[in-house]
């Protein structure tokens, strides 16, 4: 009997939250305000090494094997096989790796491509990484069961209605949810669940890239947590490759740009990156399925995948230039610490201190590729008119971003302070804000600022923090009312009145909201809400929940809301960001931004993240589900 030593790979990434930039931010031009959540999707990768492996040269195969513990018949087996270069006429000396499904496995979880593909890729990936012979040695040192991967959700990517056995038409509440176990099994196969809108795909496709790439060694942490930012972004990379994949056309790509890099202010790469591997048709065919000249004919096709993928290829830097030379950049992009060499990366954009993110779940549903497909429609029949709706919304998501940025640069100022003003806004409405800044004194700082509007007023009093917030509050209005538009144009219900409705009366009548809408691309899914967290005189989540149920009664609202338990997240830092010039030149602001990356958020590692299962309450037990 052969000794052999167990290896073990986890990693997880957040959901999302595309708060302001739906449509637009299918144009580079336009960016779009992203908010990671602190719902996770996990990765857990396995493995046995045997430490005196069988010599056998001829083959070299190796089984995946993908479960998931919260779905029926959640099994995907896949075998990974080595093909000798002499098989595959392009790829000249190093061999071609290719993945097929077992039979059994087909016939019992069917496909999944969001699956198949992201292993598919990444091995394609891996083996560019690394020596010809390395991954051929670690699969030969693999144990008989090879590789097996576990993925799991954090409760908030489901609805839950159906596991708490809730009659239709009743929502479940906080406690209710509070008190199910992590990674709750689902009563149904992953392709019956009702999904919540925080990206489980974009989150579930970049863990797991990440999870496998670095379990195949291709990519190796400089820490016990730490990735260095250039193989961040060639995951990333990777993850937009497999889920474009996986779902035929090349989307947005903020859903896995915030599973990467989490809270941020997010432009869109420029697509034809990507085309030239989607038109090479990766696909994954059960054992069997494909005669040996159609491998042969598929693996001559295939391209490099590293020129691609490689993280200073400069298709993968989105410019705030349009075809038509229209510029929409914001001051959170000129201030991002960046320079012209690095790695291309988003500019950080969470909520301010103070600033919390609150989602409702509506029993209802939208088809999101239907919305899409007619307001690109009407916008290709109605350019004109579609191009100034854009740019009025394009102005208010700007506003929106600025204004957070002021926030939080007038929290580095003065924190105590801007906790202090914060705490009474929180204990009022937010239609009552005007009137009280009306009633604050001024000074002459006030009344210069006031004269000259390209003063920017970082000092922390009453009117300068209840006049951010005021503004943030505007533009959040400016951009439902931009997106009620579209709507109406595209004759989409991008936001359905029913549900506008009810986040107007909540925005005004739940003190300390600052405002809300519908995510991403709308519909009836789900809306959010912005509000503020006093630290005088906190609220649990299940009191503002209470609020909200009796804003929505008094209303006589027949919606059917569920909270999700979900929070904001916030951006993901680098070790090795550098000062770029824009800022040092900014002095005071500079200064103050340094302050804040110091302090802000100190000790948490937002977007992809290492884990270890014992860090993660109810991971081993979901793990040990799928044994």
């Amino acid at each position: 009997m052969s000794a052999s030593t167990s290896r073990e790979t986890a990693v997880s990434a957040p959901g999302k939250v595309l708060i302001a930039g739906g449509y637009l931010v299918l144009d580079p031009a336009y960016p779009g305000l992203v908010v990671s959540t602190s719902s996770r999707f996990y990765c857990h990768a396995r493995s046995e090494t045997s430490l005196n492996p069988a010599s056998d040269s001829s083959t070299t195969n190796c089984t995946i094997t993908v479960r998931s513990p919260q779905f029926v018949d959640a099994v995907w087996v896949y075998l990974a096989s080595c093909v000798p270069a002499a098989a595959s006429k392009s790829s000249g000396a190093k061999p071609q790796w290719i993945i097929e499904q077992t039979a059994e496995s087909r016939e019992k979880a069917g496909r999944n491509p969001f699956v198949s593909l992201a292993l598919a890729y990444t091995l394609r990936l891996a083996a560019e990484l690394t020596e010809p012979d390395e991954l051929e040695s670690l699969f030969q040192k693999t144990g008989s069961k090879g590789i097996e991967i576990t993925v799991a959700a954090d409760n908030d990517f489901y609805s839950q209605r159906e596991t708490l056995n809730l009659p239709e038409g009743t929502a479940p509440t906080v406690d209710q949810l509070s008190s199910l176990s992590p990674f709750s099994p689902q009563k149904c196969r992953i392709g019956d669940v009702h999904k919540t809108g925080l990206g489980s795909s974009a989150a579930m496709t970049t863990s797991l890239v990440a999870c496998f790439l670095l379990h195949l060694q291709a990519v190796v942490p400089k820490g016990p947590k730490t990735l260095e930012t250039e193989d961040l972004a060639l995951i990333h990379n990777l993850a937009q490759l497999a889920h474009c994949a996986a779902q035929g056309k090349i989307g947005s790509g903020f859903d896995v740009s915030a599973a990467m890099w989490g809270s941020q202010l997010y432009r869109r790469f420029e697509p034809k990156v990507l085309q030239a591997c989607l038109d090479e048709g990766e696909k994954v065919f059960t054992q069997g399925e494909e005669s040996s000249e159609q491998r042969e004919a598929r693996l001559a096709a295939r391209i490099e995948l590293l020129p691609v993928l490689d993280p200073y290829n400069p298709l993968w830097k989105a410019s705030p230039l349009s075809e038509g030379g229209n510029s929409y950049s914001t001051a959170t992009e000129g201030l991002a610490t960046s320079n012209n060499d690095a790695v291309p990366t988003p500019a950080p954009l969470q909520l301010p201190p103070g600033l919390d993110l609150l989602l409702a779940d509506v029993d209802a549903g939208s088809n999101t590729p239907s919305l899409v497909s007619k307001v690109l429609a009407w916008r290709k029949d109605k350019p004109e008119w579609a191009k100034q709706l854009y740019n009025v919304i394009a102005a208010s998501n700007q506003g929106l971003a600025d204004n957070l940025l002021r926030l939080r640069l007038l929290h580095a100022s003065d924190a105590a302070a801007y906790d202090q003003h914060v705490d009474s806004a929180a204990a009022q409405h937010s239609i009552e804000w005007d009137a009280v800044l009306k009633t604050l004194p001024k000074d002459a700082d006030d009344e210069q600022a006031e004269a000259d509007t390209s003063i920017v007023d970082l000092r922390v009093t009453p009117r300068t923090v209840l006049q951010a917030l005021i503004d943030v509050r505007n533009s959040l209005r400016s951009i439902r009312a931009g997106m009620r538009e579209l709507g109406q144009r595209a004759g989409v219900p991008i936001e359905p009145p029913e549900i506008g409705s009810l986040i107007k009366k909540i925005s005004d009548e739940v003190p300390g909201v600052v405002g809300g809408s519908i995510p991403g691309a709308g519909g009836f899914d789900a809306f959010y809400v912005i509000y503020l967290r006093s630290s005088k005189s906190p609220r649990d989540l299940s009191q503002l929940w209470g609020q909200i149920h009796a804003v929505k009664e008094k209303a006589e609202s027949q919606l059917t809301l569920g909270p999700l338990l979900s929070r904001a997240g916030g951006a993901k830092t680098t070790s090795d960001s550098k000062e770029g010039d824009a800022e040092r030149e900014q002095g005071v602001v500079s200064e103050l931004l340094e302050k804040l990356k110091a302090s802000e958020n100190a000790g948490q590692d937002y977007g992809l993240r290492l884990e270890s299962t014992e860090g993660v309450k109810g991971l081993k037990e979901a793990i040990a589900r799928c044994a």
